[in-house]
């Protein structure tokens, strides 16, 4: 993280009054788990893919209190992870959900016909 994200932004979260970790690392293995369901059926335009996208962002602008230099610095730390055959097989997330999460949000912006 230090490599990322300056630790006086860890700091701020951690200390944040509405901080709690167990929390936080359960709703987002909630949210890790709705996308792997959601990949293995492959369809990034369901209702049920949009949904996990607004609980998605809902839960990075709770965590980093909407901060869009944070967001981008957690964006950034988990490509770097991936990237890092070091790291890359420890992360809880897996590529492909991953791809398939942004597939999801490009559906979402793509614009209507």
């Amino acid at each position: 993280f230090e490599d990322i994200a300056d630790p006086a932004d860890w700091e701020a979260l951690a200390s944040a009054e509405d901080f709690d970790q167990e929390r936080d690392i359960a709703q987002w293995e909630a949210l890790i788990a709705d996308l792997k369901a959601l990949a293995k059926l492959g369809d990034p335009a369901s209702p049920a893919s949009f949904d996990l996208a607004r609980r998605w962002v809902a839960q990075t602008e709770s965590f980093t209190k909407g901060d869009p230099i944070l967001t981008t610095k957690l964006r950034n730390m988990a490509k770097d992870a991936f990237a890092d055959p070091t790291t890359a097989p420890e992360t809880t997330d897996k590529k492909e959900d991953l791809i398939f999460m942004g597939q999801i949000f490009a559906t979402l912006t793509e614009p209507a016909l």
